[in-house]
């Protein structure tokens, strides 16, 4: 399950780095391999009601709602995650799941302390049966990004990733 900012910090250089990665990252599947692409703001867009195969269409499909979508609002990272544990609920798969943030990791909306919201994800995520648990991993974009968030979610069976933005002086 791609979990993908799409909140007005994301603008220019932090939104073409997340696109690439979620490319890549969809582009890589088998068709054997279920996905969702869920995009965030102050609300959650789902491509799909629930995860489906990654065939060719299906991922084109994902890449072309994607360029499709707007940047808007502030960051609800909260209700994002929520949505990403649904998506594992709905999916067949009993292991090998993951949910990948691409985000900057700066909540505006919902539980926004760090330490509070690590909190929050960790209960909801051991709520999950330990087969069916997602490793969650982060690609925290930019250098603005909250890495101490990003990486204690990470830590939730999963690994955190940084992909700098060049900053030019004006």
């Amino acid at each position: 399950i791609v979990l993908m900012d799409t909140s007005l910090s994301m603008q220019w250089e932090k939104l073409e780095r997340s696109y690439a990665a979620a490319a890549q990252l969809l582009q890589s599947l088998g068709p054997e391999d279920r996905f969702n692409l869920l995009l965030y703001n102050t609300h959650v867009e789902s491509f799909k009601p629930a995860p489906v195969k990654a065939e060719l269409a299906a991922v084109t499909a994902a890449m072309d709602w994607l360029r499709q979508s707007h940047l808007r609002g502030g960051t609800n990272l909260q209700n994002a995650l929520q949505a990403g544990l649904d998506q594992i609920g709905m999916s067949d798969a009993t292991q090998n799941s993951s949910l990948v943030l691409l985000t900057d990791g700066d909540a505006t909306r919902g539980v926004i302390q760090t330490g509070k919201l690590a909190d929050w994800y960790a209960t909801e995520w051991k709520k999950i049966p330990v087969d069916r648990r997602p490793k969650t991993d982060a690609f925290a974009v930019g250098d603005d990004a909250n890495l101490p968030l990003l990486r204690i979610l990470s830590r939730n069976g999963g690994v955190m990733e940084q992909a700098y933005v060049a900053c030019w002086p004006t």
